[in-house]
């Protein structure tokens, strides 16, 4: 038998979703959001500081060149020679000296040099206002007293040095003087210049040019042991120049090589506990490759040497003390070279 339900009506909706409930809702799930993500903060943060801690010990690590023990110098001498590679050298100083807020020895305004030729004088520099400087590293000539007043007794002493073939063959390129004396450019000028250069500069001499240029013959022969405080008068007389060189050897902590300049950025790196950053650099002043000479006969080189007898003396006996210093380093020394 069939039972028909009559008078029932649609079920009702339970209105949940009303205002009220919706708004309490959104602040429920807006407070277990600022929950969650202040907490995942935390964590984030934490790690990451901690890893930014291993980090920056890592990276100190990486690039030191000595011992954590041994503090950074920050004052130094560097004596600049001519046509070696010390251009690239004063712009390391220079970053250096930069970056740690140092005081550099200037040239009086309008100079880019302490009076060069002449011996370094405490009065060459520009008024320093009671200041003891840092860093000296423009051109000047060797002058061992009042160079040693002016720095401080902490202070490292360091110079650079060139085969004195190639750095007398740069310097007769870079300052033009095949065009000052009228012979022949290219490699024929020096081979002309040096078969007979008294000759040469004795004719020079009388010109109108000579007094203009006078200063910078002084780097025509022996220019880095001049520089480095040698009188032209005593280039021949090998005692003196010995005296010399023995003078730079007892005053300067290094004496660099530019043939070997990443070598010579790990020995001053070492000496002043620098770590690798602080000698990274760009080779600056240097000449294109179709403007340096490349090969000299034996002959010709022979002849350079002869004319430059002061310098070859002086750059034998620091070839020596620089692989010296090396060897003394022993396995640190390689080990820092495989930092840079």
């Amino acid at each position: 038998m069939a039972v028909t339900i009559t008078g029932l009506k649609t079920p009702p909706v339970l209105h949940i979703f009303n205002r009220r409930f919706t708004l309490r809702l959104a602040i429920l799930l807006l407070f277990l959001l600022i929950v969650c993500v202040s907490n995942l903060w935390k964590i984030f943060t934490l790690d990451i500081s901690e890893e930014v801690v291993m980090t920056n010990d890592d990276e100190e690590e990486k690039f030191r060149t000595t011992s954590r023990n041994c503090q950074p110098k920050h004052n130094v001498l560097f004596l600049k020679t001519h046509k070696t590679g010390s251009s690239t050298l004063t712009n390391i100083l220079n970053r250096y000296g930069d970056i740690h807020n140092l005081t550099f020895a200037l040239p009086q305004d309008g100079l880019y040099n302490f009076y060069w030729p002449l011996p370094f004088e405490k009065s060459f520099i520009k008024d320093m206002q009671g200041k003891q400087p840092n860093i000296l590293c423009h051109h000047a000539r060797w002058n061992k007293n009042p160079m040693k007043e002016l720095m401080a007794l902490d202070s490292v002493f360091i110079t650079i040095l060139r085969n004195p073939v190639t750095q007398f063959e740069s310097t007769f390129s870079y300052m033009g003087f095949a065009h000052l004396f009228g012979i022949e450019t290219g490699r024929d000028s020096i081979e002309a210049f040096i078969t007979d250069p008294n000759g040469i500069m004795a004719k020079f001499a009388n010109s109108s040019l000579a007094e203009n240029v006078f200063p910078y013959l002084n780097l025509l022969k022996n220019g880095q042991v001049f520089d480095l405080g040698l009188a032209s008068i005593h280039f021949h007389d090998d005692e003196k120049v010995n005296m010399a060189i023995d003078e730079i050897a007892a005053n300067f902590n290094l004496v660099l090589l530019m043939e070997y300049f990443d070598e010579s950025l790990v020995l001053l790196a070492n000496e002043a506990c620098w770590d690798v950053r602080d000698v990274v650099y760009f080779k600056l002043n240097q000449r294109k490759s179709a403007d340096k000479e490349d090969k000299f006969s034996n002959e010709l080189v022979e002849k350079i040497r002869l004319w430059n007898r002061a310098d070859v003396l002086l750059y034998d006996y620091f070839n020596k003390t620089f692989w010296n210093q090396i060897k003394k380093l022993g396995s640190a020394f390689k080990d820092i070279t495989m930092k840079f």
